[in-house]
Formats: C-alpha cells, structure tokens, sequence
C-alpha cells in the first residue's frame, strides 16, 4: 500500500510502500521522468530491514530544502516501536 505521494521540485514523485521488498518491511521510491518525457523511471531509495531498522513505513513523506526526506515507521527502531527516518540525497 502507498502512502501519500509528494512531488519534488523538478516532478519526481516520492512515496511510501508499508510492506514487501527484499525483508518486508516495506520500501522508498522515487519515480521521475526519463529524457523522453513521457517514460517514468522507478527507483528504490531504500528497502526497510527490521530490528534496528525502521520497517513498515507510514504516512507521508516530508522533503527538506536541501533534498532529504524525512518519514516515519510503524515498526523496528532502538526499541521495535518505530521510528523516524531520514533519507539523504
């Protein structure tokens, strides 16, 4: 499931997936326009481990100025009761 979905400066689209990818603890993405214009390139930022990891991924993003993207997770961080997240550019 996705969560909502923000737009960056320059159209790509960032969101949330809650659940599967390598572990199942869900995924970053990121889809942007090829040079064609019309094409969309996904891209995984970031598949979620569990345990110290953040895992299942809520909510929507936040996108900083400088390109970060700040998130929170349902489950996994220090103490396995979630976490927030930062993912750099």
């Amino acid at each position: 499931m996705l969560a909502g979905v923000i737009f960056d400066s320059r159209g790509a689209l960032y969101s949330n997936i809650a659940a599967g990818g390598p572990t199942g603890g869900g995924s970053v993405v990121k889809l942007a326009r090829a040079a064609d214009g019309v094409t969309w390139l996904a891209q995984v930022l970031h598949s979620f481990r569990t345990k110290t990891d953040a895992a299942e991924p809520i909510d929507s993003l936040l996108i900083r100025s400088t390109g970060e993207l700040i998130g929170t997770a349902d489950e996994g961080g220090q103490f396995g009761q979630g976490a927030v997240y930062r993912i750099l550019p």
